[in-house]
């Protein structure tokens, strides 16, 4: 099947420029790389979705000022093909001689309110830092001039010679580095590939109605160190084979130590949802209550004929 997921002078960039890029200024990025057609459709799947409750499929979940969609490489074939392509696979050749793994991935969006730290993600869950390479793509789904990403250039080289916490006070990076802030504001479509070692953050978001829309996932060298995948084998339809590497790449029959990112529960809902989900029980409350009745008072002949009706009536 072809699918142009990328626009064809994003695919002319040669996946070893890529890497020296990173390599000599520690990022490389690009405007609007992916193909028109393909983000409108890869949007249109991500908004099918929402938190559920008691739903049976991958759903996504709330964090606070964040909504994270952690299990989208089970729900949406667009997101699997982009994730999965040969291209992006290629970049990750590029950088690693051996092997290299999909260590995590997200759909994510990003509200009023959210702070986020200045940190690196050359570490374990548990916020161990590691001596692991890796990359990072960020893809903007929605166009991002606030609440940008922002990196802080030369910290990969440094943090690599003499190592580093995990995160940074704001307080420490204006005084050091301030002059070294990188800062992305750019169009829907466009992509961001960074090493781990890089400090980075989101700027805090300004405008209370502006939601930020990306998507995340780094690329690691190492064997281990993975959060759990959910995938659909259906999504593989799309390839020509299922190949080994991609195999290798998205972890089979590999250990999956880490839980996904966020680790949620009721508590991480804002209040506006907590709202939403009071009132969404309460009339499953109502309508269980009813089915009661219904099942107390009626004979099973009488239940078949109500039953029927009501199916009659959702058609």
């Amino acid at each position: 099947m072809n699918k142009n997921i990328f626009k064809e002078d994003f695919l002319n960039v040669k996946p070893e420029s890529i890497i020296n890029a990173i390599n000599e200024r520690g990022f490389f990025c690009y405007e609007k790389a992916l193909d028109d057609g393909f983000l409108k459709s890869l949007t249109s799947d991500l908004e099918l979705y929402s938190p559920s409750i008691n739903k049976n499929i991958a759903s996504p979940v709330w964090s606070n000022t964040q909504y994270y969609f952690t299990h989208a490489l089970a729900a949406s074939q667009n997101y699997f093909d982009l994730l999965t392509s040969k291209f992006i696979r290629s970049i990750a050749k590029s950088k690693f001689d051996n092997y290299f793994r999909l260590k995590c991935h997200r759909y994510y969006e990003t509200y009023y309110g959210h702070s986020m730290e200045w940190h690196a993600d050359n570490v374990t869950n548990e916020g161990v830092v590691t001596d692991i390479d890796g990359l990072i793509f960020i893809i903007y789904i929605n166009d991002v001039f606030d609440g940008e990403f922002q990196l802080i250039k030369g910290t990969n080289k440094e943090r690599k010679e003499i190592g580093g916490t995990y995160n940074y006070t704001n307080k420490l990076i204006q005084e050091n580095y301030s002059k070294q802030i990188e800062t992305f504001s750019m169009k829907a479509g466009s992509i961001i590939i960074y090493d781990t070692f890089h400090i980075h953050r989101a700027k805090p978001i300004l405008d209370k109605k502006y939601v930020r829309k990306s998507i995340f996932f780094q690329i690691d060298s190492s064997n281990s160190h993975s959060e759990k995948l959910l995938i659909n084998p259906e999504f593989f339809k799309n390839q020509d084979s299922i190949e080994k590497e991609n195999m290798d790449y998205l972890g089979f029959g590999k250990e999956a130590e880490f839980d996904a990112i966020p680790v949620t529960d009721e508590r991480d809902l804002p209040i506006s949802q907590i709202k939403n989900f009071f009132f969404r029980l309460l009339r499953a409350l109502v309508v269980n209550i009813y089915r009661k009745v219904i099942d107390i008072i009626l004979s099973h002949d009488q239940k078949m004929k109500y039953y029927e009706y009501r199916r009659k009536q959702k058609k």
